[in-house]
């Protein structure tokens, strides 16, 4: 796709954008979590889900700070002139 981009474009920057999200609780996180999957993804939140996410949350020195990194894509259009 970048390849594409470059070609149509004549140049392109990558920047990571983050996000940081900040719970008051661990259910929070949790029913964040079950939101995105099932309206974002179409996916049917299971038992198993909640408890991938709960060993996620074990693991992080804060479970109430998430943070996600998004990929932008900017396009530097040529000139016309």
């Amino acid at each position: 796709m970048n390849d594409f981009l470059i070609e149509k474009f004549g140049n392109i920057d990558q920047k990571v954008l983050f996000t940081r999200y900040v719970f008051p609780s661990i259910k929070e996180v949790i029913n964040n979590f079950k939101i995105e999957l099932t309206l974002e993804e179409s996916h049917v939140w299971t038992k198993e889900d909640e408890e991938k996410i709960k060993k996620y949350l074990e693991s992080k020195k804060n479970p109430l700070n998430i943070q996600e990194g998004l990929w932008l894509t900017i396009v530097n259009k040529k000139s016309t002139k």
